[in-house]
């Protein structure tokens, strides 16, 4: 919600944040949150070394149950569930 604020700072109108503009923000289908989230994880994501994107890969992927024809949907998982891979296959 705080991404979603802070992209809407700037449309505020008369000390008002719009519904209008949230809408706006709105882009292929996703809600202004959507965007907002996509937007701070992709700064975040891109700022990090090149080991560390794909440790956060990793962690993602793990975190995400895909849904083989439906929506997708989150995985918990334990800390020590995302810690170093086990395995040797490649993500």
């Amino acid at each position: 919600m705080q991404e979603t604020l802070v992209l809407l700072w700037d449309k505020v109108a008369e000390r008002q944040l719009g519904l209008k503009a949230y809408q706006a923000m709105a882009q292929d289908g996703r809600s202004g949150l959507q965007v907002a989230i996509d937007r701070r994880a992709s700064i975040v994501y891109d700022n990090l070394p090149a080991a560390a994107q794909a440790i956060a890969r990793r962690i993602f992927l793990r975190l995400v149950q895909f849904g083989e024809g439906r929506a997708d949907t989150r995985r918990q998982q334990t800390a020590a569930g995302c810690g170093p891979a086990t395995t040797t296959r490649a993500l």
